[in-house]
């Protein structure tokens, strides 16, 4: 009974800042001059697709003289985020009091990147359960989050990577489990860790396994 009740006051904290569900599958939703494609896949995930987007659902990577990137060489492509930089965006995007909320979500929230070979993000995709709080979060917000992350985070390509068209990859953001840093707290911002470019489970590239241990925050 005690944990229910947890339960429902840390639901009804979340609702006092973010009080609208405002994704419904099939509509669009616009904010800060982006504009989201709202799709349901499935019964339990929702995808905010960036209305301007180009690159679609990646199936092959390409080397830039247009040849594709062999099969095992996928595993080899990676890239690193400059130190710090995600928590950057992060603070740059949520109040402390909002993000305070957010730990209170217990549920990622996936961001597919797609990335030049020079290190920059031109594309992200942002994918959320659809029977979570996340919902909960304004469309305002994801546009703020994504000009920032593409604002402050830059990767630091490998040689192979360096050698494609371009790359992606997926980062999964557990607010629960971040510690994050602002103005007047005594300690100074997280270090990112590494996102390895790996193909997903179904053989799509490029996508990090969910099973590695890539999640911000753990």
């Amino acid at each position: 009974m005690k944990s229910l009740v947890l339960s429902i006051l840390a639901l009804c904290s979340v609702g006092a800042v973010y009080s609208q569900n405002y994704y419904i599958p099939g509509t669009q939703v616009s904010a800060e001059g982006i504009t989201y494609n709202v799709t349901k896949v499935g019964d339990y995930t929702m995808v905010l697709t960036n209305a301007g987007n180009t690159m679609g659902d990646v199936k092959q990577l390409y080397y830039k003289d247009g040849k594709p990137l062999e099969a095992e060489n996928y595993n080899s492509v990676s890239a690193r985020p400059a130190p710090g930089m995600f928590a950057k965006a992060l603070t740059s995007t949520f109040t402390k009091a909002e993000f305070e909320q957010l730990q209170k979500i217990d549920e990622t929230l996936d961001v597919a990147f797609y990335i030049s070979p020079e290190g920059h993000i031109l594309e992200m995709i942002f994918v959320i359960s659809a029977v979570s709080d996340m919902q909960l979060i304004p469309p305002s917000k994801f546009a703020l989050l994504e000009q920032n992350l593409k604002k402050y985070v830059t990767f630091e390509v490998n040689p192979l990577g360096r050698r494609l068209q371009f790359m992606s990859g997926f980062r999964f953001i557990n607010f629960s489990k971040i510690q994050l840093y602002y103005p007047g707290d005594p300690r100074p911002g997280i270090k990112d860790p590494q996102i390895d470019m790996k193909p997903q489970p179904d053989g799509r590239p490029g996508l990090a396994d969910p099973t590695d241990d890539k999640t911000l925050g753990n």
